[in-house]
């Protein structure tokens, strides 16, 4: 944002409009994330997208000669189709003791699916495997849920080993109707960079050998693989997360760990 500066040092009444115009529209857009959060206690990530997408539109308009209110209204319109025809994933850290993510998760996972999760038949969650899934702290064992409209499609985890905790077990689940569909992916960088705030260097994977895409993302990753017995074990870095992604992740694991600890103080 250019600043023209007078001759004593004071600046033109129309840059003073100019900074208030962007201290408005960084406000507006900071609003926005805090509504969200504060609504619904998740981040939303592509709040920064859709801004910038929102007005790419109107001045789209603008240049084909609409009007501008008239390309303001437009623009709005064509956010609100937007934000019902595309299904959004909304990821959030799984609360201590929330049970309901997990069991419709693993009740939209196939028996092969299943198999290749837990490296054995698992036909259903019985009350302990149950509670020990959910018994997260978001610190040494954390947990995210991914969820389109009000279906959880996809849960990953990392657990700290107990020899070293720099060093953390990765798990993911994606329901079998959302699998190819990239979040894998988008957990094992969620997972990394929550795990990393907490002091994880590295990532290690058991799998089961048919696993293909879990393989893919591993290795992806540059480790060192072992087979034995139809399970693949090994240890990688963590994935290279974008700062700023990285930065809302952390923040929003932070939340989950100081609202996990107040209910355990009360």
């Amino acid at each position: 944002m250019a600043q023209h500066v007078g001759p004593g040092g004071e600046m033109p009444f129309l840059d003073h409009l100019e900074e208030l115009r962007w201290r408005i529209l960084y406000s507006l857009i900071a609003l926005g994330f805090v509504l969200i959060f504060k609504a619904s206690g998740v981040f939303n990530f592509a709040q920064g997208i859709m801004v910038v997408f929102a007005a790419l539109t109107l001045v789209g308009f603008h240049e084909k000669g609409v009007p501008a209110l008239l390309a303001l209204v437009l623009a709005i319109g064509v956010m609100l189709v937007l934000a019902i025809a595309v299904e959004r994933v909304v990821l959030r850290p799984l609360d201590r003791g929330e049970t309901a993510p997990l069991e419709r998760v693993f009740a939209g996972l196939s028996l092969r699916s299943r198999r290749m999760r837990f490296l054995t038949g698992m036909p259903s969650l019985g009350p302990t495997v149950l509670h020990g899934l959910a018994d997260v702290d978001q610190d040494r064992h954390g947990c995210w849920v991914a969820s389109v409209g009000s279906d959880p499609v996809a849960i990953g985890r990392y657990a700290t080993t107990r020899n070293d905790p720099a060093v953390a077990e990765i798990a993911l689940e994606v329901v079998d109707r959302y699998q190819s569909h990239g979040l894998g992916g988008l957990l094992v960088d969620v997972v990394a960079a929550a795990a990393a705030d907490v002091g994880v260097t590295t990532l290690r994977w058991l799998m089961d050998e048919t696993n293909l895409r879990v393989r893919h993302l591993a290795v992806s990753l540059q480790g060192r693989f072992r087979l034995e017995h139809g399970v693949i074990e090994g240890t990688t870095r963590l994935p290279l997360v974008p700062e700023l992604d990285a930065a809302q992740i952390v923040r929003c694991a932070r939340v989950a760990r100081r609202r996990l600890a107040e209910q355990v103080a009360a």
